[in-house]
């Protein structure tokens, strides 16, 4: 990321006398520029996830042990505190069993913060709890301009938990999908992105809502006296502790259907995936 300083007076197009430091994570050196025009190297330690590279080697000081980024293979094999035959083995997946590769051959996705656990480890470990904190409820604003607007809205909650401790003041960023119909009619569809942060009890709030704007008196009717619903995909997605991406999907539904294919008054949010979920790791490129 490009480092400014400033030593003299601002001109439209330019600053004087500034210098510029341009980072980059995968390169050898910080390049410092005036105008454009390149004033020299300096060398740089921070290197591949911001791990500090051993001049003389090569490799990247993880903690546990080193990494080779050149040939993409740690140095010498994982290992854990108490002796086992594989650490960190799963039986079923054959790529835990090679203590040589970087997260699982699947460095996009994930990443090492010691040179033990790949991210998804801690993924397994994040838990998703929704919850309806406050049932849906129909409201008409007064008419403007000849259109009238009714909308039902109500409210869901989710809980974001590492084991049993709250993940305060986790940014989260949201990928919300939305299908709506009436009477089974498709009526719109649309995609939304948001980012949110969990407060001190790791719970970000949700708000659940459908509305209608026409003439007035129509709308009203047919939100009462037709069956609507609209079907919500929301997908969380958290940088876990060992700096991976985490992802959880929440599918939901805001209907009034009375539960034999008529029209009720009244909604209801029906939450269409288990109340709590594990995390999993965010698939490379996506």
């Amino acid at each position: 990321m490009p480092l400014y300083g400033y030593d003299g007076p601002q001109t439209p197009d330019r600053v004087k006398g500034a210098r510029i430091f341009s980072y980059d994570p995968s390169a050898t050196w910080f390049t410092e520029t005036n105008f454009g025009i390149s004033t020299g190297n300096l060398p740089k330690l921070q290197r591949f996830t911001g791990k500090e590279r051993d001049a003389e080697s090569g490799l990247d000081y993880f903690g546990a042990r080193y990494y080779g980024s050149a040939l993409g293979r740690w140095a010498s094999p994982d290992w854990s505190a108490k002796p086992q035959a594989v650490p960190y083995a799963d039986l079923a997946d054959p790529q835990t069993l090679n203590l040589y590769t970087y997260v699982l051959n699947n460095p996009l996705g994930w990443a090492d913060a010691d040179g033990h656990c790949p991210a998804e480890d801690q993924c397994s470990k994040i838990t998703v709890t929704a919850e309806v904190t406050k049932e849906p409820t129909i409201k008409t604003d007064p008419p403007q301009g000849g259109k009238q607007t009714t909308t039902v809205e109500g409210q869901v909650q989710y809980t974001l938990k590492n084991g049993d401790k709250p993940m305060a003041g986790t940014p989260v960023h949201e990928d919300v999908s939305n299908k709506v119909s009436i009477n089974g009619t498709p009526r719109s569809a649309t995609t939304q992105t948001a980012d949110n942060k969990t407060n001190p009890q790791g719970v970000i709030g949700d708000q659940v809502s459908h509305s209608l704007t026409l003439a007035p008196g129509p709308a009203n009717t047919i939100m009462t006296t037709q069956v609507n619903k609209k079907d919500t995909t929301q997908v969380l997605t958290i940088d876990s502790p060992s700096g991976g991406k985490c992802t959880c999907t929440i599918q939901r539904t805001l209907t009034n259907n009375d539960g034999s294919g008529g029209a009720s008054s009244e909604y209801q949010i029906i939450l269409r995936t288990p109340e709590t979920q594990s995390m999993t790791p965010k698939p490379p490129g996506q």
